[in-house]
């Protein structure tokens, strides 16, 4: 086996018992949409059936800057119960099943990967750790996005993290994106604030090292107020219905909103006044 897949990933998920095929690797309950039984099957041909799935899963990631408009979602594959599963742009390449806003958690990948590995599907597997190398360089072009709209400096600027926890309905902060884009703007010396319904206790603790730089509030109405921009780290149903004229009209100006998960009525933001990012579709800019 090959590849750089860490040990305790498999802590309670797939582990080999001998090299017996399907029989020799237990199944966990974390990884339910890849029971042994379908192992088989798999093949370069079903995970990728055509070179665009590769292409727009790099361009969800570089398309924005191009001006170019790319779909939202693109279909890898079906799980066990019939669901496609899908990867959708946002300030992280995400793996979701349609349909349902459950995540599937990048540890998901790992064991796939490991799977693909032991069946000789090097490709697949290679393919798979693209998607969390992709990943990681998402978060970090978000972070790019911002400084180059903003000026070409964070420093000063207080920027207002809309969303911590990994996914809406959680306080799960567990692999969320929003605790390395939070210690990257503390690094550019930005001001931060944070506002989640429920994560605002776990934001905290993982961020206590730096959290005397950072100002939690739980109101986001509140917590936007003079601040320079907007980041939507998770997709609460709560900022979808917020009233941002009012909210545009106490904060600093030009006023950016980086929409890290699309769920926002861009054209209405921009006709506000605010300077409007998505991902994956061009900037809508006053400038």
């Amino acid at each position: 086996m090959t590849g750089s897949i860490p040990a305790n990933q498999f802590k309670n998920g797939l582990t080999p018992a001998g090299r017996a095929g399907p029989a020799g690797i237990r199944q966990s309950r974390n990884v339910n949409l890849y029971p042994v039984r379908t192992v088989g099957p798999l093949n370069k041909d079903r995970m990728i059936d055509n070179p665009q799935k590769g292409q727009v899963i790099d361009g969800i990631s570089q398309s924005d800057n191009q001006g170019v408009r790319i779909p939202t979602t693109v279909t890898i594959c079906k799980d066990t119960r019939g669901s496609p599963l899908v990867m959708r742009a946002a300030h992280m390449v995400e793996p979701s099943a349609a349909g349902e806003r459950k995540a599937l958690c990048f540890s998901h990948l790992f064991q796939l990967v490991y799977l693909c590995r032991q069946y000789g599907l090097d490709e697949v597997a290679d393919y798979w750790n693209g998607v969390v190398r992709i990943n990681d360089y998402q978060k970090e072009r978000f972070i790019l996005n911002m400084l180059r709209a903003m000026f070409n400096t964070l420093a000063g600027k207080r920027i207002c993290l809309f969303g911590f926890a990994f996914k809406a309905n959680t306080g799960d902060t567990r692999e969320s994106p929003a605790i390395s884009v939070s210690r990257r703007l503390v690094e550019e010396r930005a001001e931060l604030v944070i506002t989640d319904p429920r994560a605002l206790a776990n934001a905290e603790a993982d961020l206590t090292d730096i959290k005397e730089n950072i100002a939690f509030v739980e109101d986001p109405c509140e917590a936007a107020e003079g601040c320079d921009a907007i980041a939507i780290m998770t997709e609460w149903d709560i900022y979808a219905t917020l009233d941002f004229k009012k909210i545009y009209e106490t904060m600093r100006k030009p006023a950016f909103i980086f929409d890290g998960r699309n769920i926002l009525d861009h054209q209405s933001l921009f006709r506000i006044g605010f300077n409007v990012f998505p991902v994956g579709k061009p900037p809508l800019t006053h400038f």
